[in-house]
C-alpha cells in the first residue's frame, strides 16, 4: 500500500493542510519546528490509532485527518480517522464496493504492528542516531564488521 496524500483537518501545528506523496522513498526536510516530526507521528496515528493523552492536541477540537492510498493491486481508497474513545475510522474504496472501518484497515496494512511500522518504514533522524548509539554501546558494530569480513 502507498499513501498518495494526507488531508489534515487538525493535528498539532497542522490544520487544513494537504501533503501529496510521490511513489518511492519520501524524505521530509525543513527547518526546526516546521512540523516534520508532527507529520511523521500523524502518519503513525492515522494507521494505528491515536494515543489516549496526545501531545499534538492543543484545544477541544478533535484530531482528524484523511489518507488517500492505493493498494499494491491498484485499488484506490481513502479513510478518515478522528480521535475518540474509540477512534472513529471511516472510508471506502473509490470503486464503491467496500467500506473501510478499523478492521478492514488492519487487513489492508497486513496486520503489521505500530512498532514494526515505526522501525521499518517511518523513522526519524533521531531514531537513526539512537539506533547507532545502541549498536556502538553493545559492541555490535564489531560483530557486524567481523561478519562482513
Amino acid at each position: 500500500m502507498r499513501i498518495e496524500s494526507l488531508l489534515i483537518e487538525r493535528y498539532g501545528i497542522h490544520a487544513d493542510r494537504r501533503f501529496d506523496f510521490e511513489p518511492g522513498l519520501q524524505v521530509i526536510y525543513g527547518p526546526n519546528e516546521a512540523g516534520k516530526t508532527t507529520l511523521l507521528q500523524l502518519i503513525r496515528d492515522q494507521f494505528f490509532g491515536y494515543r489516549d493523552r496526545h501531545p499534538y492536541k492543543f484545544d477541544d477540537r478533535p484530531l482528524k485527518a484523511t489518507a488517500h492510498c492505493v493498494t499494491q493491486g491498484g485499488r484506490r481508497f481513502s479513510f478518515s480517522r478522528q480521535k475518540g474513545r474509540p477512534d472513529i475510522v471511516a472510508g471506502g474504496f473509490s470503486d464503491g464496493r467496500e467500506s473501510i472501518d478499523a478492521d478492514v484497515l488492519g487487513r489492508l496494512i497486513g496486520g503489521i504492528t505500530s512498532t514494526t511500522y515505526h522501525q521499518l518504514f517511518a523513522f526519524s533522524l533521531d531514531d537513526l542516531r539512537k539506533g547507532g548509539e545502541v549498536l556502538a554501546e553493545e559492541g555490535l558494530h564489531r560483530a557486524l564488521f567481523g561478519a562482513g569480513m
